[in-house]
């Protein structure tokens, strides 16, 4: 028995009863199979593009400034969101009870 020749004509088959069936039930259908396909790749190239961004980032001397070393804690911005330090030269006001 030829393994080719089957699995041909099992897609034929198929093939011929999704076209021939209505748009209702192609669309759940396709939706489904492209789903099952696309889900397990897109997980897969998320994986390799983070495997390599984190090669990339260990490298000495590559580094653009904007990762944090492990085991540090980053100081708080000494400027405002504008790049403008705020200064107060007020004591806090304390609310009555």
């Amino acid at each position: 028995m030829d393994i080719h020749a089957t699995i041909t004509g099992v897609l034929d088959w198929i093939g011929q009863r999704l076209t021939g069936s209505p748009l209702w039930i192609q669309t759940p259908l396709v939706m489904v199979a492209v789903l099952l396909i696309c889900v397990p790749l897109a997980a897969l190239l998320l994986k390799v593009v983070n495997t390599a961004a984190a090669a990339l980032e260990r490298i000495p001397g590559r580094s653009d400034g904007g990762a944090v070393p492990a085991g540090t804690v980053p100081r708080p911005e000494v400027h405002g969101p504008t790049g403008v330090r705020i200064v107060s030269i007020s004591e806090p006001a304390v609310p009555e009870d």
